[in-house]
């Protein structure tokens, strides 16, 4: 584990570039911090933003949405520069982002701002941004604390039910929602009441998908402006979101610590019920396997589950109360799993062993 040098800044969320290098959100430290995992040098750009969410282009930019002044930037290589585009609302706490890649190579990125029930989708242009400046860096050399953490081995069952059937789910609301493109990007301000938009993930067919921190999923198809909620069983809190085999989406349920899958096609739920209070947070599936990685943050741990055995390991973290937040998987070397963790100030890596 690598301790960030900037003090209290709020790990959030975390993502690996295609060769290794590390890249981590620290909201209230108003940074970007990057790792170089071989060399164990930390980069920080520092400037007057409060990243949270946070994710990096095959070509090796950093988006990332700024939560408190309702922005959504990148970080743009080798000029290091920071570009950022306004969004309509400063107070719609965006948080959740994710990227999906047109014929032209561009990417737009998606945003969910948690407080206005709004989604969207900008295309960064370094120069057709609000603002475009050089942030301060810093390079320090980090010393990592390394062990082998073994793990506590339990056999979950999952149950599985046709919900559409037992008409536990439903679609709540239906309704085409054009988008409002005032902005010069199209965002959707969906009909959702009590939500907190947490997550945000892109189907390989361009569907938009929410988690909502309450008993529902959302879906957006923005080619035909088609709006789908499903309501799931009461006392459900979707919160992390992924795509796992088949295009299914699993989604960490906070409220109930449960990982759990539901298939928008069939109405099938399958749930699998963790053996502790352990609040999950956010979860990704090791690269072309049936593992799904999540971190735990009442728990302090990081779990991995197989979907098709339903055995899962749980691996203690080796400071207390470290609070595990965002995680990703190494494009580059599968097994291994990042994290943030909420205080304590660390970013870790979870070896994985084969078999």
């Amino acid at each position: 584990m690598w301790r960030v040098p900037t003090p209290s800044c709020l790990l959030a969320g975390i993502d690996v570039e295609s060769d290794g290098t590390v890249y981590f959100a620290e909201f209230v430290g108003k940074r970007i911090g990057r790792l170089d995992p071989r060399t164990s040098v930390m980069t920080e750009w520092s400037a007057s933003f409060f990243p949270y969410g946070i994710t990096v282009s095959r070509s090796g930019d950093v988006y990332f949405t700024d939560s408190v002044l309702g922005q959504v930037g990148v970080l743009g290589f080798p000029e290091e520069t920071v570009a950022r585009e306004n969004l309509s609302s400063r107070t719609g706490n965006a948080r959740a982002i994710a990227l999906a890649q047109n014929m032209t190579g561009w990417y737009a990125v998606w945003f969910a701002e948690r407080s206005a029930n709004r989604v969207g989708a900008v295309v960064l242009v370094g120069d057709a941004l609000d603002d475009t400046s050089v942030p301060q860096v810093r390079n320090v050399q980090v010393q990592p604390t390394s062990q082998v953490i073994h793990a506590s081995r339990t056999k979950i069952p999952s149950t599985t039910r046709d919900l559409w059937e037992e008409s536990r789910v439903y679609i709540g609301d239906a309704a085409i929602v054009e988008p409002d493109r005032t902005g010069g990007f199209p965002t959707w301000t969906l009909p959702t009441l009590n939500t907190q938009y947490a997550d945000i993930a892109i189907t390989a067919h361009g569907y938009v998908c929410l988690s909502t921190e309450v008993n529902s999923l959302v879906m957006l198809d923005p080619a035909d402006n088609d709006f789908r909620n499903y309501l799931l069983p009461r006392g459900t809190s979707t919160h992390g979101l992924t795509i796992g085999p088949a295009g299914r989406i699993w989604y960490t349920d906070k409220s109930a610590s449960r990982i759990s899958c539901f298939d928008f096609t069939s109405g099938e739920l399958t749930e699998y019920q963790l053996p502790s209070i352990s609040r999950p947070h956010d979860l990704v599936f090791v690269p072309d396997s049936a593992v799904v990685c999540f971190t735990e943050w009442a728990g302090n741990r990081i779990g991995a589950l197989d979907v098709t055995t339903g055995m899962l390991y749980e691996f203690d973290l080796p400071y207390a109360h470290s609070g595990p937040l965002g995680i990703s998987a190494d494009p580059s070397m599968p097994l291994n799993i990042w994290f943030t963790t909420e205080r304590g100030n660390y970013v870790g890596r979870l070896r994985l062993r084969g078999g």
